[in-house]
């Protein structure tokens, strides 16, 4: 009688091998999956064209996975590298060259019709040397402005200065702290379509500190 086959030491006790959960695959193993696959077994669906956003977050494994979904590489990518992003695009003709095929045209979207031209210029004093930031074709309904909050009353500051922008007709989101350094923050501050209130317990950066275009105000 042969004998009994034992599982492997790292299965033994448990009904799944590491790694087979759901829950324990990151973005990252998606990709590498797929990217398995498709040398293995390439078949899979595709559609006529697909249309990325915010595509400065995608990794390279990552956009392949997607353009193999688009027959003949037909795609339309958008994207803001000067935004925040996590796999460090700095040039989208390299970035898209080598992970969507040869065929490549890069334009740039210079003008916002959703941004106002003074959040813009705002955002552009924090972005990086080079960035491309395009041009608002209107003026915000009030310029940004800086409160100062007291130590301590950070958040009765953010209260009420939210409770004032309500009370003259806005719309208001609160974004807290963006991770990621400057690019957090340029990212958080083009998202305003009407106003931007800046409100800080510690010194804004320089850039923003000299900003002529921002005006300061003492906590209401």
């Amino acid at each position: 009688m042969p004998p009994k086959r034992r599982s492997p030491r790292w299965w033994r006790g448990s009904k799944e091998p590491p790694g087979a959960r759901q829950s324990e695959m990151t973005a990252a193993d998606v990709a590498l999956y797929d990217e398995a696959q498709a040398l293995i077994a390439p078949e899979h669906r595709s559609y006529g064209h697909v249309i990325l956003d915010e595509a400065q977050n995608l990794s390279p494994m990552e956009l392949r996975m997607l353009a193999r979904r688009a027959r003949g590489r037909s795609m339309t990518i958008l994207g803001d590298i000067t935004q925040r992003n996590t796999t460090g695009v700095t040039d989208w003709g390299a970035f898209l060259a080598g992970s969507a095929g040869e065929r490549v045209e890069v334009r740039r979207l210079g003008v916002s019709y959703r941004v106002p031209e003074d959040s813009l210029r705002l955002a552009a004093r924090i972005a990086g040397d080079g960035s491309e930031i395009p041009t608002g074709v209107r003026a915000a309904s009030m310029r940004p402005f800086a409160v100062a909050a007291v130590d301590g009353e950070l958040g009765s500051t953010v209260a009420a200065v939210t409770e004032r922008l309500v009370a003259e007709g806005h719309s208001v989101g609160v974004v807290a702290r963006p991770a990621g350094g400057p690019g957090g923050l340029y990212t958080a501050l083009p998202r305003a379509t009407r106003a931007v209130a800046i409100v800080h317990a510690e010194p804004l950066p320089a850039a923003l500190a000299d900003a002529p275009e921002l005006r300061r105000m003492t906590a209401v």
